[in-house]
């Protein structure tokens, strides 16, 4: 009878032991999915932000005038894009004056036989556009070297120093590359040079330096070209 017990005893501790162990695996089993760290939820209200204008703006540019006129006068800029609103033009020109002269004698005649001088200008210039680079209001501040050579012996070539300011507008389309501008202003300078290569006798030679005020303006036409 005492081994029948013992053995009954044996078996509800050995069954009572695995019911008490039971729990314990399946906490162990189940502790790796419980540990992981909780999904992270997008905070509320932040949005991806719209892509920047300023990675569409060109940041370079170049720009002729018009055909039409390049029997009197010929010009090239370019433009080099600091940031939405900012740049800087450089620009040469080669041209003929005085143009009211120049211009009907050259497409109405067989030439001009006057005093005719020729131009260069060399120039560089901040630019500022409030609306965006390359469109609407154009804002210029800049230096200019100008030189003047006449075809007469008898007047002076020289060159100009100057500071140059100009108002304008410019033109161009929000998907389009091609563009036009124009401005009006002044530009205010020192002008020097020697005496005349000929100086007729009892005329007395002498250097030019004086001060240097000219009425500027420009129109280009050109293509603007992303990076």
């Amino acid at each position: 009878m005492r081994p029948i017990v013992l053995s009954l005893v044996w078996i509800v501790a050995v069954a009572a032991s695995s019911a008490s162990a039971q729990p314990a695996q399946f906490a162990i089993e189940q502790s790796p999915a419980s540990a992981l760290p909780p999904p992270i939820e997008p905070a509320a209200g932040r949005a991806s932000s719209p892509p920047s204008r300023e990675a569409d703006a060109p940041r370079f540019a170049l720009a002729v005038s018009v055909p039409a006129l390049w029997i009197w006068s010929f010009a090239a800029s370019g433009w080099v894009a600091i940031d939405r609103h900012n740049a800087v033009r450089v620009n040469v020109a080669r041209y003929l004056s005085p143009a009211w002269e120049v211009l009907p004698a050259y497409l109405y005649s067989e030439g001009y036989s006057g005093g005719i001088t020729r131009f260069t200008d060399v120039s560089a210039g901040w630019v500022y556009y409030p609306r965006r680079l390359l469109s609407g209001l154009t804002l210029e501040a800049g230096a200019l070297l100008r030189f003047r050579e006449p075809d007469s012996d008898l007047r002076p070539r020289t060159q100009a120093f100057a500071g140059r300011g100009l108002i304008g507008w410019t033109w161009r389309l929000d998907d389009a590359s091609f563009f036009v501008t124009a401005s009006v202003g002044a530009s205010l300078g020192y002008e020097r040079g020697p005496p005349p290569d000929y100086v007729p006798p009892m005329n007395q030679a002498s250097r030019t330096a004086r001060l240097d005020a000219s009425l500027e303006w420009y129109l280009r036409w050109g293509f603007a070209f992303g990076v």
